[in-house]
């Protein structure tokens, strides 16, 4: 009996450490980041002429393209961003490099400070602003 009274103790407080954790997380990626590079297609892209800010909260995400303003709710889960609808941008012409702004995908936060996305197009590599 005392073995599975210290069984279930063990795994509700695993359980519920798994849960904060995830919080954590979820948690960490809130706040501003600045766009430090992008890899697709075996090669490398940084941003020559401005600076890509992106806005994270716990329902949407606010990003600057080189000409536009994006805004685009999503879903942050422990470990990935969902986009729940097209972003809804200003509809001024883009260069390429702005076409390359895909901010949904596995996430990874490093040291707190950089954030790093992967999708299909490539990934984004983001540090704490």
């Amino acid at each position: 009996m005392k073995l599975l009274l210290s069984i279930l103790l063990f795994s509700s407080a695993s359980f519920l450490f798994a849960q904060e954790e995830a919080v954590k997380s979820s948690e960490l990626i809130l706040g501003e980041w600045q766009l430090d590079s992008i890899s697709a297609n075996e090669k490398t892209f940084k941003p020559k002429e401005a600076v890509y800010l992106i806005r994270i909260n716990r329902s949407s995400i606010k990003y600057n393209t080189s000409r536009n303003e994006c805004t685009v709710k999503v879903d942050i889960a422990e470990d990935s961003i969902s986009y729940r609808g097209a972003p809804n941008c200003t509809r001024v012409a883009e260069n390429s490099f702005g076409q390359m702004l895909r901010y949904f995908g596995a996430y990874e936060i490093v040291d707190s400070s950089d954030l790093i996305i992967r999708n299909e197009y490539g990934v984004s590599y983001l540090r704490r602003k």
